[in-house]
This record gives C-alpha cells, sequence and structure tokens, in this order.
C-alpha cells in the first residue's frame, strides 16, 4: 500500500511532472560572504565600507549584486571616484565577475544589453575630464574598467527608462 501511495501523482504535479521549487533568494548574509572573500582575496582591509544595491543584471530571475567602495577612502578612491563591484548571483552564493574603477553616483541600471549583462550607466566626472554620463557595458568576460575611458552616453539617465541604485 505504501509503495502506490509514493508512486500515485502528488497535488502539486502537472502534466505529469513535479514542479522545482522556487529559488531563495539571496540577500546581505551572502553578499557578506562574498565581500569577505573578496577583500582577502585582494588584501584590501577587511574593515572597508561600501554600500550595495541588488539588481537583476541577466533576467534569469535572481538579483545580482552592485557594491560601491567607500571607506577607507585612501584606498578604495581617488578624484575621479572610487571601484564598483559586480558579483553575479548563483544559487546559493554569490561570484565576483567584476571590477570597475572610477565610478560616481548616480548609477543607473540601462535596460539595454551586452553580452548578456544590462549597462550600467554613471556620471563620469574627474581633475582633467568633463562630466558626461557614460555606459559601461559587458564585454562577456567583464564591465569596462574604467569609468573615464568609457564611452559617453547621450540620454539622460531618468528613472522611467532605468533602475536608479545609487545616489
Amino acid at each position: 500500500m505504501l509503495l502506490i501511495a509514493a508512486c500515485s501523482p502528488s497535488p502539486r504535479a502537472q502534466n505529469g511532472l513535479t514542479p522545482m521549487p522556487e529559488l531563495e533568494e539571496l540577500g546581505e548574509g551572502e553578499l557578506r560572504i562574498a565581500m569577505d572573500n573578496y577583500l582577502i582575496s585582494s588584501k584590501s582591509p577587511l574593515n572597508s565600507q561600501y554600500e550595495y544595491a541588488f539588481v537583476d543584471l541577466d533576467n534569469n530571475g535572481r538579483r545580482d549584486a552592485l557594491v560601491l567602495m567607500k571607506l577607507p577612502y585612501t584606498h578604495w578612491c581617488g578624484w575621479s571616484g572610487c571601484p564598483l563591484l559586480v558579483f553575479r548571483a548563483n544559487i546559493d552564493d554569490f561570484s565576483f565577475i567584476s571590477r570597475s574603477e572610477n565610478i560616481r553616483g548616480p548609477i543607473f541600471v540601462a535596460q539595454t544589453v551586452s553580452n548578456g549583462l544590462r549597462d550600467i550607466v554613471i556620471r563620469a566626472s574627474g581633475t582633467n575630464t568633463p562630466d558626461r554620463n557614460v555606459f559601461l557595458s559587458f564585454d562577456g568576460q567583464n564591465y569596462t574598467s574604467n569609468a573615464l575611458a568609457a564611452p559617453q552616453y547621450h540620454i539622460t539617465p531618468s528613472t522611467e527608462t532605468m533602475d536608479k541604485l545609487f545616489r
């Protein structure tokens, strides 16, 4: 009797298939672990401070993480801004995929996609460069590494066309 009951279709089964369990969203705890690993591997101060935002960059239903480094300022930042780290959300953890330098807010994520990941639009400014909006595109391995060398984005970023993440 038990064998028959175990083989009978469950009420959740549809068309003979049992649905997969829903994936749980990764959050601050998993990001903190990924950041600790990054700080150790890059020999950076373990007391570093940063801002972060979760956004689905590859349209797979899992929110990836963008991390804007802040402190200690002399370690991370310069006249032209601070590094932006990008982490991909896996099933149960985050993995580092890219670092871009000279980033200042505001930071937007565009609806446009380059090599499978959404473009990131930021304000580039520095000592010898005019202020302008630029976009960081993914080349299949990394996002643009230096925002000051990124191509200009000619449309004014707005919250109607992009997700605003950092001020």
